[in-house]
């Protein structure tokens, strides 16, 4: 009886000496005119991040990759998220046209969608705070002519970590000097979770491969 309650204090205090670490990435769209295929209907690595362009199939379609911005129009401009674990916000800067439209997918699923109503060819920043913790797999951008100019896209995220378990504890206390770990748990039906604290105090989960 004595060890389960080491144990249970042993996990609460893990539990609370955590703060979650965030980190950021920008896409600038600097880099040189991608390799081919660069038109409608193809896809490109971005600093890392895989993107694609589709055209809806109607016979017109423009695609224009710059120094430092992209151009497009009648086309849906495709960027993968899924290597970032948890995205706490997405920040997109680009010049306004007549139509544009932000969705953010899960599995297929529409999250959020948003079409922004603002005078055209002004500089504009929209912004998508995930307050839900929800994860996110990709954004897609639509538009329509005349089309947007992206100039950069910057996404907040907490990044999930390699499994490291520690085992064998006894008694005392667990101190870990990186805020990217917690205390792994395995659910019933057998999928694994690293338990955490946030700055505010809250608890979250994120999933991770199993120990």
């Amino acid at each position: 009886m004595k060890h389960n309650i080491n144990l249970l204090l042993l996990v609460v205090v893990v539990l609370f000496i955590f703060t979650s670490k965030a980190d950021q990435l920008t896409i600038t769209f600097t880099n040189p005119v991608p390799d081919p295929p660069v038109n409608c209907n193809g896809s490109w690595t971005e600093q890392g991040i895989d993107m694609e362009v589709t055209s809806p199939g109607n016979g017109y379609c423009a695609f224009n990759y710059g120094n430092g911005n992209i151009y497009f129009a009648e086309v849906a401009f495709k960027i993968d998220l899924t290597s970032f674990g948890l995205i706490n916000k997405v920040t997109v800067s680009y010049q306004y046209p007549y139509f544009i439209n932000f969705n953010y997918y899960s599995s297929n699923a529409l999250l959020f969608s948003e079409t922004p109503n603002h005078n055209s060819n002004t500089f504009v920043i929209h912004e998508y705070n995930n307050t839900t913790n929800e994860i996110i797999e990709y954004l897609e951008i639509v538009s329509s002519e005349p089309g947007p100019t992206l100039f950069d896209i910057t996404i907040d995220y907490t990044p999930i970590c390699e499994t490291e378990p520690i085992s064998n504890v006894r008694n005392g206390d667990v101190y870990l000097n990186d805020a990217c770990y917690g205390v792994i748990m395995t659910s019933p039906s057998g999928n694994c979770f690293r338990a955490k604290v946030a700055d505010n105090g809250m608890l979250f989960t994120e999933p991770v491969d199993c120990p």
